[in-house]
């Protein structure tokens, strides 16, 4: 014990005055510091908060917000492709039911939405600039609580005669040509993000 207040004192006279206060000013914010830390924690518990669960599914299988689409084979007269993807609501509170396209790649030409690009952009230019059809849809943009659903959906359309012979046979040609290349690649690529934000009440 003797020992112990010996180096003690000796600590004490090498050490600067400033040097102990600020131990001190640093200990005790701190002290006060975790003291509020675990009182807004403490608080927090005993407020209720709404619970929020919405499960996005294909058939069972339930998915991320951001999905990701591959169309491998496109050329006239293809099979339609149909992918929906419902969203059930089980919050106790309504939401709101959205999609974004991320990106698009199209026979190798990648569209990425942004400044220079919005997503509602990117959708026109899917819909209206090649002969086929690349259209997106939500049924139903406010879902209720409680179990109320939406559903989105993506198509992909190319009639055997889509009314413009030159765009069909280019665009056939470079769907063809791109296929030949890149035989494990998708000829459409599509990333979009679907959300459902909370309804203040």
């Amino acid at each position: 014990m003797k020992d112990v207040l010996e180096i003690i004192k000796r600590v004490f006279k090498k050490t600067k005055l400033s040097t102990i206060l600020l131990l001190f000013f640093l200990l005790s914010t701190n002290v006060f510091a975790w003291f509020v830390y675990t009182t807004k924690v403490d608080s927090n518990i005993t407020a209720h908060v709404k619970a929020w669960n919405v499960s996005f599914t294909v058939g069972s299988t339930e998915l991320s917000q951001e999905i990701n689409f591959d169309i491998t084979e496109l050329y006239p007269g293809m099979t339609d492709y149909l992918q929906k993807i419902t969203a059930t609501n089980n919050s106790e509170t309504r939401a709101n039911f959205s999609y974004e396209i991320i990106s698009a790649s199209i026979l190798g030409d990648i569209y990425q939405t942004g400044p220079l690009l919005t997503s509602e952009e990117l959708s026109n230019k899917l819909a209206n600039d090649y002969p086929f059809k690349v259209v997106f849809n939500t049924d139903n943009q406010l879902m209720e609580s409680h179990g109320g659903t939406g559903e989105f959906s993506l198509s992909v359309t190319w009639p055997y005669e889509s009314g413009d012979d030159d765009e069909d046979t280019y665009w056939g040609n470079k769907a063809y040509l791109f296929k030949k290349s890149n035989p494990s690649v998708p000829s459409i690529s599509l990333v979009v993000k679907i959300t459902a934000v909370q309804v203040e009440e």
